[in-house]
């Protein structure tokens, strides 16, 4: 977004309490619940402090087919099939991702099994134990660490 009038141009979220100002100097100004100044960023700087939210929503993207025992995320969840549709497929490597960058994937298809693999790849699960995901309700949470997909979490429902 562009004021090329050369003032400011002022972003505002959905529920009025937050919003994001792009000063024409360059510096980027974040506010919160009704205008409380969280943070002035200049020069690419990384924005610290604590933001609060009533909810995290990740982005589905799209489902992802395992080929040659690895995926490509673009989202922060995505659902996981097996290669040609197999009963069962290994994956032992995600690819994409950004350092520090959450993601849930979960089953496509209860009839086929995706057997995430630890340590084979760049997956490291909690217990350096397999974990199968085979049914649509099961769910993995991972997180981008490096070059690493370290686990977070699991839910196996049935």
């Amino acid at each position: 977004i562009r004021d090329t009038s050369g003032g400011d141009v002022r972003i505002q979220g959905k529920s009025g309490e937050e919003s994001i100002i792009c000063n024409d100097d360059g510096s980027v100004e974040l506010y919160y619940d009704n205008s409380k100044k969280l943070e002035t960023v200049t020069g690419g700087a990384t924005v610290t402090g604590a933001l609060t939210a009533d909810k995290v929503v990740y982005n589905k993207g799209a489902e992802l087919t395992i080929s040659s025992g690895a995926i490509t995320v673009t989202n922060s969840y995505h659902e996981v099939d097996t290669e040609s549709d197999a009963g069962s497929d290994d994956l032992v490597t995600i690819n994409g991702g950004t350092d520090g960058q959450l993601l849930l994937i979960r089953a496509a298809n209860s009839g086929r099994t995706v057997v995430v693999k630890d340590g084979t790849g760049n997956i490291y699960l909690h217990g350096s134990a397999d974990y199968s995901l085979d049914d649509g309700s099961d769910t993995l949470h991972l997180m981008l660490i490096g070059s690493d997909w370290r686990e977070i979490g699991r839910a196996n429902i049935a």
